[in-house]
């Protein structure tokens, strides 16, 4: 024992003299460098499995799909993931099968075609952690809450299964998290200058981007409100406030419109999307029964954007159906009901499955160091001399609640991957946590992460779909509503 002790701390010694001589961006390169790689292996292990629908990819693939023959398609999200999706498929001149329709869950993909589109999700999943560093780099100013807020990323098994299929989440909070990185950027760059101009487009296309995805993604400019509103009480200036905000507003208006009619100009023609919009929209489309009828007019455009944005709000808030995989928000934060997202049997006794189950150390962990954080803010808040670190710490208890309270007053169903902003943000916190409160013993830190990532290795065959025999699956849900 004494022997690997010794070990230990000379090699931590070793490692700690040589990263102490390297300058500051060579350590950030050397860290960026090591989640590129982590975050590579594991989003891109066994990829391109299974060669079968995944839960709503019946829906965005065939979304995506669209593209290609230009037929009107409608969802109740805004379209810049599928769009992003189609893009770069038509750049790389791959092309989806027109006459293959994606009818359910578990049906076999007939070409290759999702495999470039899971691909596309995955280096998102890549980019994850690195927009995170990247945003608690600036954030608190220290890299090595960065660091661990990455390494949970990449170890977190639910972000992990979210980032091998065709599905929009990882787009969302990529562009989120990017957004308030520009946002903190702009706030630290000097006035007047191109850099803290460029850094404030930049983050507000990240947030507008994030809105373009999902609604959902409004959170992240909520908590760019926040910061604004937070300098606008600390330095009395409220001019600057409402300047801030219509400039942010007017971006996010500017992008999210541009987007939703570049999106209409991509589909013109009849499609299965029909039905959802009056005669006078069918009117504006090719080979439509209103299209050929001279008593329907056609709306303008700005009609059929505002038309088209209530259809989709009347779409999502009307879902009255129940799933058995929906959940409520109060249950999110300790993993209740995690997401059967696909199953193959292969014999009696052996199947595989894929859940959008978390890595529950870092759920459970997480949930607790949010917690704490926000018993400290509030108690805070209100004291005229505040600690260095709360204004950091008080973006992200915003950011959880901001996304997880709403959910309160929403009636259609919900599911966990809706808890994702808060997530990250639980994330964060809980890196936050253990750098303050562990950087004394580093062994200790190691051996969380350690227990952390044996976690996520021992939930793996959940996330990636490993053939299992039944009493190994059966160790491997730990509640009955885990099943």
């Amino acid at each position: 024992m004494l022997l690997y002790s010794n070990v230990y701390y000379l090699t931590m010694h070793t490692l700690n003299q040589y990263f102490s001589r390297l300058h500051p961006w060579h350590k950030d390169a050397l860290l960026i460098f090591l989640l590129i790689i982590l975050a590579t292996a594991t989003r891109f292990f066994l990829f391109g499995y299974p060669k079968q629908i995944v839960f709503d990819e019946v829906y965005f693939a065939q979304f995506v799909s669209h593209y290609f023959d230009h037929s009107y398609y409608f969802d109740i999200h805004p379209p810049l993931a599928k769009l992003i999706m189609a893009g770069i498929a038509s750049l790389v001149g791959k092309h989806p099968s027109i006459t293959f329709q994606y009818t359910a869950d578990g049906t076999p993909y007939t070409d290759n075609f999702y495999a470039l589109l899971r691909g596309i999700v995955s280096v998102f999943g890549v980019f994850l952690p690195l927009v995170l560093y990247a945003f608690l780099k600036k954030l608190f100013k220290n890299r090595w809450i960065a660091f661990i807020a990455g390494l949970l990323v990449i170890f977190d098994n639910a972000l992990l299964a979210q980032s091998r299929f065709v599905l929009t989440d990882i787009f969302l909070l990529v562009f989120g998290i990017a957004g308030l990185w520009g946002i903190l950027a702009y706030r630290e760059a000097e006035p007047h200058t191109r850099k803290r101009i460029s850094a404030f487009i930049l983050g507000s296309l990240g947030l507008a981007a994030a809105v373009s995805v999902k609604w959902t993604g409004l959170v992240f400019s909520g908590v760019a409100g926040y910061i604004f509103l937070y300098d606008a009480i600390v330095q009395k200036n409220w001019k600057m406030f409402f300047k801030r905000i219509v400039g942010l507003g007017a971006i996010i208006f500017v992008v999210y419109a541009s987007i939703m009619t570049y999106n209409l100009s991509l589909l013109p023609y009849s499609g299965p999307g029909d039905d959802f919009m009056t005669p006078a929209f069918q009117k504006t489309l090719i080979g439509t029964a209103a299209s050929l009828n001279p008593a329907i007019h056609p709306l303008s455009l700005p009609e059929k954007l505002i038309e088209l944005n209530k259809e989709m709000y009347t779409a999502s808030s009307g879902i009255t159906a129940t799933h058995p995989y929906g959940s409520k928000w109060y249950t999110w934060p300790f993993m209740v009901r995690p997401i059967y997202l696909w199953n193959e049997q292969f014999t009696t006794d052996i199947m595989a499955r894929i859940y959008l189950l978390g890595n529950p150390a870092i759920w459970w962990l997480g949930a607790l160091a949010m917690t704490i954080l926000s018993v400290w803010v509030l108690g805070t808040l209100f004291k005229k001399k505040k600690h260095d670190t709360f204004f950091a710490t008080s973006i992200l208890v915003v950011g959880f609640w901001g996304n997880l309270l709403p959910y309160i007053f929403i009636t259609r169903v919900a599911f966990l991957y809706h808890y994702f902003p808060s997530l990250l943000m639980a994330i964060s916190a809980l890196a936050f946590l253990i750098w303050h409160s562990l950087k004394k013993f580093p062994v200790l830190i190691v051996a969380l992460l350690a227990i952390i990532t044996f976690l996520f290795f021992y939930f793996a065959p959940l996330s990636y779909g490993i053939p299992l025999e039944m009493h190994t699956y059966l160790h491997l849900v730990w509640f009955p509503s885990w099943e």
